[in-house]
């Protein structure tokens, strides 16, 4: 239907394919990545305020804290399913989700007295400064900015591999990447951060690096080039 349209922009390159398999685009594909707010979204300054921070979520005192953030459905289920294999873990789940069903998986599993349900917060940045680890075990998403915001923050991030943000993700070098529908492989990536206790802080330096690259201006400077390609394109009278 889109005749005239001679560019299209997608957030990640996985959206970028789906669209033109699904809807027989065949013409120039940009892949423009979502920005990060790296100075909103910024790593915890020292001991004080994570403690802080932990008091203000009720998770202070907590050994090990995992974070997942976001619409339940996207992974939630196969966060709660991994702490019966890590008991020194506490997850701290923030979604404006209802969470019944939640509840009762993780009273089915023993784990309930090991999750703190928060429920929305309109600060998100000060969620990601509170925890350990990031755990966003998505099976889709065009793009999943809360995984580049908790990158920004200096997290190690553990995302499934099929979405959106997960191809800002080198696996083991930024972050890690699972596959979300594989149990075993999102063990493995709990199993690597908890054995190697500095290995979290080394990925966390570095996927806030490539978060800070990642910037809105970075965006909206490749979103001006694709508008002033696609005037130079646009056909005479």
């Amino acid at each position: 239907r889109q005749r005239r349209a001679r560019h299209f922009i997608a957030i990640a390159r996985c959206l970028g394919r789906e669209v033109e398999q699904e809807y027989g685009w065949n013409k120039a594909t940009h892949v423009i990545y979502h920005g990060t707010d790296s100075d909103r979204f910024r790593p915890v300054k020292d001991a004080a305020e994570r403690r802080a921070l932990q008091s203000r979520f009720k998770v202070l005192d907590q050994q090990w804290l995992w974070l997942f953030m976001g619409e339940a459905v996207k992974g939630l289920a196969a966060a709660i399913a991994q702490l019966p294999a890590f008991p020194i873990a506490h997850l701290l789940v923030v979604s404006r989700s209802n969470l019944d069903s939640h509840r009762a998986q993780a009273t089915a599993a023993g784990v309930l007295n090991r999750i703190t349900f928060h429920g929305y917060d309109p600060k998100p940045e000060e969620a990601f400064r509170a925890v350990d680890v990031f755990l966003y075990p998505n099976e889709y998403d065009p793009f999943g900015l809360v995984v580049t915001e908790a990158m920004a923050s200096g997290l190690a991030v553990i995302v499934g591999d099929s979405i959106g943000a997960a191809e800002l993700v080198e696996h083991q070098r930024n972050g890690l990447r699972c596959q979300a529908t594989n149990a075993a492989s999102i063990t493995a990536c709990l199993q690597h951060l908890s054995s190697l206790p500095d290995r979290g802080r080394a990925l966390g330096l570095a996927a806030r690096a490539t978060a800070v690259h990642y910037s809105w201006d970075l965006c909206a400077r490749e979103t001006l080039k694709v508008y002033q390609q696609a005037l130079k394109d646009r056909p005479r009278s």
